[in-house]
């Protein structure tokens, strides 16, 4: 399944993204303990804070996203956010 992806993006999507405007990476961001559960930590990213935790089943308090759907999330917005971008532009 992921070779299949992998192809399918190979061809469709990075002739796309090849053509928009490089962004700058993120500065500053980095993780504080939040003293409110053994793994919870605070990630401050420029103007915006999120915090992350892990399930009862590891030892977090399972109050907000794992770290797992974190990087999930990311790889959905920088699969979705180009592609959508390059229809715009192409259109």
């Amino acid at each position: 399944m992921t070779a299949m992806i992998a192809a399918w993006a190979s061809r469709s999507l990075l002739p796309i993204i090849a053509d928009l405007p490089q962004v700058e990476a993120a500065k500053g961001v980095s993780d504080v303990e939040t003293r409110k559960g053994l793994l919870q930590l605070e990630i401050p990213s420029g103007d915006h804070r999120m915090i992350a935790d892990e399930p009862i089943s590891v030892g977090g308090l399972d109050s907000r996203r794992s770290p797992y759907e974190f990087v999930s999330a990311g790889l959905a917005a920088c699969t979705a956010m180009p592609a959508r971008q390059g229809t715009r532009v192409r259109a």
